[in-house]
This record gives C-alpha cells, structure tokens and sequence, in this order.
C-alpha cells in the first residue's frame, strides 16, 4: 500500500505539473494577442470548440484502437476498459521533450505483467506510425498546393533514397549485437535496446503495416479536419489540402523541436502558414491557440482524467506465445 500511494504520488504530482504549465501557456498567448484571442474566441464560440473537440477525440479513439492491435501482435490483451484508461492516461505526460512522457504507460502496463520491451515496443511502433501516417498526409496536401509540387517531390524522391539506402546496412544490427555482449550498464542498456526493436518487428509485420498506416492517417485526419473547423468558424477559406497540408507540417515541426508539447514550434508554423496564406497575423496566432485549445489542452485534460480515474483490475491475457 505505501508503495502504491508513492507512485500515485509521483503521478499527481507529474500530472499537476503538466497542467500548471499548460495554465502558464494559454495565459501568456492570451495576453500576447488579447484582443485578436478574445474575438476569435467569440466567433467561434463553445460549438466551434466542440465541434473541434469531438474530432480530436475521434484522433484518440482511433490511435487506442492502433494501439491494441500493436499490444496484441506482441501478445498481450488488456481488458477494454482498463487498456483505454492507462493509454489516455499516457497524455497527461505529453508536455515532455518530444511526448517522451508518454513512455509512462509502459509502466502503466508493467503492472499488468507487460514486460517493459514490449511496453516501449508499443511506444515506439506507435511514434513510428504517426510519422508514416503524418508523412503521407503532408506530401498529399503539399501535392494539392503549386507552389509546393517541385520543392515536395524533391524531399519525397531525398527520403525515399536515404530509406533505400538504409536498408542496405544490415551491419549496424551485428555491430550492436557485438557491443551488447560487453558488461555494465552500456551493455544492458544495448540488450534492452535490441530487445525492444525485436520486439517492435512484431507490430509491423507485413499484415500490419497498411491497417496501422491508415489508422493513423485516418487519426490525423481528424485533428486535420478540426484545424480547418476552426478557421471556417473564423471566416477564413482554407482548402482541405492547405489544412491537411499546414496541420500535418505544423505537428512534424513541433515534435522536431523536442520542446515539450511541440510548444511554440506548433505554434509558430501554424501562425507563419496563416500568414502566408493571407490571415492578418493577430488573428492567425489567436487561431493557433484556439486549435492548440481543442487539440493539445483537450488531450492534456483527458490524460489527467484518466490519470485519476483509480485501476480496478491487474493483470493481463495472452493472446499467443512470446
């Protein structure tokens, strides 16, 4: 028992940080741009936010469902209820250097007999889904916009030999293996490592990869579908491809920054791409917040909920051998 209320300790307590930063945030953009932030915020209105809202839980929904399939093809089965809870969960620690925080579900599932490999086996396979998916959609929309087709298809044709020429390194696996076989912590923490990349092959073999490709897209879709919500509900014609296009850019940029939340890397990109396409610039930062308030905060909210809404149930099935 006392072990169980020091770790719900460390959890509010992390949990609680998370929102105070967050409170710290939307006041300062509110005071940078108050007037720009208090007319948008009425013309939007609570149905705006909502509306928004919904599909940045439809982006949660569908990701926990890609999330589940990554837990089962490592052979573990939660109870629905409880998997949902401890991935929701997850978010309350999204305000860390690049979501790292959200590693803490792989402690969430050690307490249901989920080995740690497998747990960030999870972690990683997921990360690694989200910049398959984000790719995919920022290469669409920039195909829809002119301007953007040459200096796209030069990045595209770039990525797609630097993969190919990756897979053309099977050494670096045997160098690897090599230093994991030296004693001490270097060497466990190697062994950890090739453990958890083993471990994450079984999330993408090959009857997985398409189902988990268009899980996300389909997630990220919503929160794209969201973005372009609000800016209608602002007046402000975007084109579906410009959304996808400058939602999808402004998350990959943000995650790049490894500044907690992507906080003011979002931003930035999504009030720059504003101004490019013609928004006055008060309003196209004020619009930033708004989408951050129905995507980012609204996400924080409900890992805090899940955060506090206590575990009713250890342990875990198994769904195949390991």
């Amino acid at each position: 028992m006392p072990a169980a209320r020091r770790r719900w300790g460390r959890e509010s307590f992390l949990a609680g940080a998370a929102l105070v930063v967050a409170a710290g945030w939307l006041a300062f953009g509110s005071v940078a741009a108050r007037e720009a932030t208090h007319d948008a915020v009425m013309r939007v209105g609570i149905a705006g936010l909502g509306g928004a809202g919904a599909l940045t839980v439809v982006n949660l929904l569908l990701r926990f469902l890609r999330w589940r399939m990554f837990l089962r093809a490592l052979g573990h089965r939660l109870p629905a209820a409880e998997d949902l809870r401890l991935y929701l969960a997850g978010f309350a620690f999204t305000l860390t250097p690049g979501n790292a925080g959200e590693a803490v579900r792989t402690v969430f599932l050690h307490r249901h007999g989920v080995p740690y490999a497998d747990g960030m086996a999870a972690v990683f396979s997921e990360r690694l889904s989200d910049l398959a998916a984000l790719l995919v959609l920022l290469t669409a929309g920039a195909f829809t916009i002119p301007g953007l087709r040459i200096p796209t298809t030069l990045a595209l044709t770039a990525g797609v030999m630097a993969f190919l020429l990756l897979r053309r390194a099977p050494k670096s696996l045997a160098t690897l293996r090599g230093l994991a076989r030296r004693r001490g912590k270097p060497g466990t923490a190697i062994r950890h490592l090739l453990r958890m990349l083993h471990q994450a092959r079984r999330c993408h073999a090959r009857t997985l990869r398409l189902p988990s490709l268009l899980l996300g897209m389909a997630a990220w879709l919503a929160e794209c579908a969201a973005f372009a919500w609000i800016l209608r509900e602002l007046g402000f014609e975007a084109s579906a491809g410009f959304s996808i296009f400058a939602y999808a850019g402004a998350i990959l940029a943000g995650a790049a920054s490894i500044i907690p939340g992507g906080l003011g890397g979002m931003e930035a990109t999504i009030t720059g791409l504003l101004i490019w396409r013609g928004m006055p610039a008060p309003m196209a930062f004020a619009s930033a917040m708004l989408v951050r308030l129905a995507t980012l905060w609204l996400t924080v909210l409900i890992g805090l909920v899940g955060v506090a809404i206590p575990s009713r149930r250890a342990g875990c099935a198994r769904v195949g051998p390991l």
